[in-house]
């Protein structure tokens, strides 16, 4: 039963954007099962396979999470980065980075595979057990989980007063320049942040290769890769 529970809330949370609140995600799990607590409990809290963002909302009659709590699907399988041919061997997916990201415009004259039904690849996701998962689900699940398929927040931009922060390469930075607060979800200023909120034209360049429905939902695969890596900041003044 843990099994299934498991898979069904992976499937799920990919299915929502990568994550959903405690309280839609505990919903659609008792549209479909009636889960006992201790397997609801050893679900939810695999670290290997959930992350989850304290809510605010006190517990109440015995609930595992507050409803408001965040729960993030996360993995740790990841992109080879060698180039076609190159790798002897790795524990990761042969797969082109573009093809996952949504919008690889090479097509199938890419030189980089696009089969996730190719031996190496099947065998792969079977050992980690998201060979059940649609192409889909999978994507979403690399995208907030691997830190070479995402650019890099720069974090000069993110310092000092210029409409740059203190970034020296200005407008020819390879990193992304927004406002860091902002995609963790935590940015106090709101509209009057004086560090960009919105992708602008440069750095819809960066993200070249990706489709635009995953530029639309950067905001929450940003903050879900936050949660994740745990790599949330402590605030500073802007």
């Amino acid at each position: 039963m843990t099994e299934i529970i498991s898979k069904f809330i992976i499937k799920t949370l990919c299915d929502n954007q990568g994550s959903l609140d405690f309280k839609r995600l505990d919903e659609k799990i008792g549209q479909s099962f009636t889960v006992a607590t201790e397997v609801l409990r050893s679900v939810l809290f695999d670290d290997g396979k959930i992350a989850i963002q304290e809510g605010r909302q006190k517990l109440v009659g015995g609930q595992i999470i507050s409803p408001d709590s965040l729960v993030v699907v996360k993995t740790n399988l990841r992109i080879c980065q060698e180039k076609p041919g190159d790798c002897t061997q790795c524990d990761g997916l042969h797969l082109c980075r573009y093809f996952v990201c949504g919008e690889c415009t090479f097509g199938h004259k890419c030189k980089n595979p696009h089969s996730l039904t190719s031996p190496y690849n099947a065998a792969l996701l079977r050992r980690y057990g998201l060979h059940d998962l649609t192409e889909r689900q999978l994507f979403q699940l690399l995208l907030q989980n691997d830190p070479y398929l995402l650019p890099e927040i720069c974090p000069h931009y993110n310092k000092g007063n210029g409409p740059y922060g203190c970034c020296k390469f200005t407008t020819s930075c390879t990193k992304l320049h927004v406002c860091q607060h902002y995609l963790q979800g935590d940015c106090k200023f709101g509209s009057s942040c004086k560090r960009a909120h919105k992708i602008d034209a440069h750095g819809t360049k960066i993200f070249n290769g990706f489709s635009q429905e995953n530029i639309k939902n950067l905001h929450e695969i940003y903050r879900n890769k936050f949660i994740i890596t745990g790599q949330r900041e402590r605030r500073c003044i802007s």
